[in-house]
């Protein structure tokens, strides 16, 4: 999860932003090396959910299948293979 704001108004040297809100930040490595990550943005996050519940992933207009990570896992890609080191 990454918090993020949004710029509501104003220039340069003063502006207005939203209240803080998290979206998720996806990554994926693919087996030939190469790396993505993108954002999930707040309109598109309940529609996500539904998907990763189901154990589907939209990705640059595809829908995939996916196992998830249990914890240990997780972490381990985390700060061993992205080098992210997490709290």
């Amino acid at each position: 999860m990454e918090t993020y704001w949004e710029h509501i108004s104003g220039h340069l040297w003063w502006r207005q932003w939203s209240e803080p809100y998290e979206v998720p930040h996806g990554y994926m490595v693919f087996s030939d090396g190469r790396f993505d990550d993108w954002l999930v943005g707040r309109v598109e996050l309940d529609e996500e959910l539904i998907d990763w519940a189901q154990n589907r992933l939209r990705y640059i207009g595809e829908v995939l299948e996916v196992e998830w990570l249990d914890d240990a896992a997780s972490r381990h890609v985390r700060d061993e293979v992205l080098g992210l080191d997490g709290p």
